[in-house]
């Protein structure tokens, strides 16, 4: 094997659709349009192995649709793709209260990583950055309102987002702890979202979505009130 050390190179190789904004830059929010498989496998791996600090992401799934073909053949068979195996942790909501239960777990991972970093403050320890991954929110929400369609899953979806942007906002460098979320959303459920594929996230929100006469579905529903910006 070669001994050359590859810290510094990127898994994979790119396309004019990858994805390259760092974590660090993303907003809190992030609508992720019909991501390519592979770029989204690459942009995990990538995220995981090269941040200078530790990062957990968290994938919750409603129809298995982790890259997981794709993500094996990008990362190495050695530590280093052990890692970031290891920093993946992947669960299953296949309704709107399951999402919830999920969802108010990992806050309160997040809420005592944050107390435990304050104490430890100044130790040299590693900042903790943790990337959240939402795909098949609209299956879920299909699901809810087939089992019990009198629930008010438009609030539902409002309160899970307002408790993630809370915490979102509350978890920054002071406690060298970040949160950024993903939400997967089909290009059919998201005729709001107006941008070419392969574009980069624009700076203004007005500027991201083109309302259309369209525009109903769930995606597009938290394009509209929830995501910082859509990417295509």
């Amino acid at each position: 094997m070669d001994s050359e050390d590859n810290s510094n190179t990127n898994i994979g190789s790119h396309s004019s659709q990858d994805f390259n904004v760092s974590l660090d830059d993303l907003d809190l929010v992030t609508a992720w349009v019909s991501p390519n498989p592979k770029s989204l496998a690459q942009y995990v791996a990538n995220t995981i192995d090269k941040s200078n600090s530790d990062v957990i992401v968290f994938y919750i799934d409603a129809s298995n649709t982790f890259p997981l073909y794709q993500f094996e053949k990008l990362v190495p068979k050695d530590e280093r793709g052990a890692k970031i195996y290891e920093s993946i942790r992947i669960q299953i909501a296949l309704n709107l209260s399951e999402l919830n239960l999920i969802m108010r777990k990992i806050l309160q991972f997040i809420s005592r990583e944050k107390v435990t970093r304050r104490l430890n403050k100044g130790t040299g320890q590693n900042g903790l950055k943790v990337l959240l991954i939402l795909s098949g929110i609209e299956i879920m929400f299909k699901n809810s309102k087939m089992s019990l369609p009198q629930e008010p899953y438009h609030a539902i979806l409002r309160d899970l987002f307002l408790r993630l942007r809370v915490e979102a906002n509350h978890s920054n460098d002071e406690f060298g702890l970040t949160l950024k979320t993903f939400v997967i959303l089909p290009l059919q459920e998201c005729q709001r979202c107006q941008v070419s594929r392969g574009s980069s996230i624009p700076n203004n929100k007005r500027q991201r979505m083109a309302p259309t006469v369209l525009g109903n579905s769930v995606g597009d529903y938290i394009v509209k009130f929830y995501a910082d910006a859509s990417i295509t």
